[in-house]
């Protein structure tokens, strides 16, 4: 086997067997749940309906079709499993494989993201290693555990560049359209990220120099046909919830955005001082590496211009739009903007690969603290943090917590975290027990697939089998990527 596909290959495998490791095996969203239930609908019911009108009042999800149709394969995994197995429920045995989804999906953002550096023009070892810093100090982490969209948003647009870096060098209708598909996929799953088309569309249009305006036409019209081929599905699946084409079910987060009180400048100041200061919201703060990409953007900046217009761009829409929606409450950190973080991380690879000894010692510094602060983020639930604060504080406590700019660090997501994970390290009463209920479990364990199965009564030998194919995998994985990246090093 080449060492192209080789390094890739034993990439994805040490990722996927460590995240893996740290899974919870169930379901944190009620959100997560309405997009499971469309699922069950389209493979057991053959319809999009979760409901009966006037037995439910929830007939239709208010979420995309994407996430419910990329879970299907795992759906019918757990069906297959549960139907040779009736220790446990069956609807336990299908959460479990579908809390599994994200984790694939955060492995191949960083394999692709590898690829983009390598295509870029970076060596193999500093784009390992600027992998490894997005794949372990960053909020992937933490959300490769959840069943949220934005992974797959983030693995679609890491492809989406990596098609763009091919177009920039030889333009062609086929790279157009298919840049134009994987921009329109990204809608599927979040119908607002139809905004990161817009960097696109300026840069098709610009690129190549040379070329005759009706070509660029051409191209242009390829790519916002490959957007609609995908992106379209929307307007269909919309069309077929609430008989309208532009309903897409966040009319509360529609009346946000156009009210006029969104546009006053305290609002906006509010949320960017939230983002950049937070200990419940900011982006920085969760993902401290991509502090980097401000001390590495100009070196990025001069040896990919085009690439460079473009990830900041995409940076800078994001982050305006939804400082002027509002962004998300009830998360580790600030959810909404994880599929832009391997769009801050790109650059840092400058940084690791031409820069002084004491810069790369302090880009090592700060992936130590993003991976502490992240150990914390898949140890403990956020929704278990989240509770607590509600039942012991209040709902004002809980909701100043996470909108405030600077909130008490008593109450912040960060610092209720590392207090839980401290609680958990010397707790020791909860015993395996029929009486013990699903929050008591969540509430007094760690937040993994083994500390929970063992409390739902789990044979332990399970566990130990589970525990060492995990660990043998991974160090078995990691012990092939280093020999295959030996001349490199």
């Amino acid at each position: 086997m080449s060492k192209t596909i080789t390094v890739p290959l034993w990439i994805f495998i040490s990722f996927v067997s460590l995240y893996t490791l740290t899974m919870s095996g169930h379901i944190y969203s009620y959100d997560d749940v309405i997009k499971l239930k469309v699922t069950k609908s389209i493979i057991e019911r053959r319809t999009i309906a979760i409901g009966e009108p006037g037995e439910d009042k929830m007939v239709y999800s208010p979420f995309p079709i994407g996430p419910s149709i990329a879970y299907i394969p795992l759906y019918l995994l757990g069906g297959f499993i549960s139907s040779h197995n009736s220790s446990f429920p069956a609807e336990e045995i299908t959460e479990f494989c579908v809390s599994w989804y994200n984790i694939p999906i955060t492995a191949l953002i960083i394999v692709f993201f590898y690829f983009l550096l390598i295509d870029v023009g970076y060596n193999k070892k500093s784009s390992l290693l600027a992998g490894v810093i997005l794949g372990l100090g960053t909020q992937l982490w933490p959300y490769s555990k959840q069943l949220w969209s934005e992974p797959t948003v983030a693995l679609l647009l890491i492809i989406s560049l990596i098609i763009f870096n091919k177009y920039k060098r030889m333009p062609c209708v086929s790279k157009a359209l298919f840049l134009g598909i994987f921009v329109g996929l990204c809608g599927c799953f979040r119908p607002e990220t139809i905004i990161c088309g817009i960097p696109f569309i300026v840069a098709v249009c610009v690129i190549p120099k040379n070329t005759r305006f009706d070509k660029r036409l051409i191209y242009l019209v390829s790519f916002i046909i490959g957007i609609a081929i995908f992106y379209s599905s929307n307007f269909i699946y919309n069309y077929a919830r609430y008989n309208s084409f532009f309903n897409f079910g966040y009319s509360t987060s529609t009346d946000k955005l156009t009210s006029v009180t969104t546009y006053f400048s305290i609002k906006i100041l509010e949320r960017i001082g939230r983002l950049i200061f937070s200990l419940s919201k900011s982006i920085f703060i969760f993902s401290i590496p991509i502090i980097c990409f401000f001390f590495s953007i100009k070196k990025f900046y001069s040896e990919n211009k085009i690439l460079t217009f473009v990830i900041t761009s995409i940076i800078i829409i994001v982050l305006g739009f939804f400082c002027l929606l509002g962004s998300s409450t009830w998360a580790w950190g600030n959810r909404y903007f994880v599929y832009i973080i391997p769009l801050f991380m790109l650059p840092v690879v400058s940084l690791i690969q031409n820069s002084l000894q004491r810069i790369r010692t302090l880009v090592w510094l700060m992936f130590m603290i993003g991976l502490l602060i992240n150990v914390l983020g898949v140890s403990v639930s956020h929704t278990v943090v989240m509770e607590k604060i509600l039942k012991e504080e209040g709902e004002d406590v809980l909701r100043k917590s996470y909108s405030a700019v600077l909130p008490h660090p008593e109450y912040s997501m960060l610092y209720r975290t590392g207090k839980e994970f401290i609680y958990y390290l010397s707790w020791d009463n909860l015993k395996p027990s029929d009486d013990l209920t699903d929050t008591e479990i969540r509430y007094n364990t760690f937040d993994f697939w083994f500390t929970l199965g063992y409390f739902k009564g789990v044979p332990l030998f399970l566990i130990v089998i589970g525990l060492f194919l995990c660990i043998s995998v991974m160090g078995i994985s990691i012990w092939r990527l280093i020999k295959a990246l030996q001349p490199h090093m």
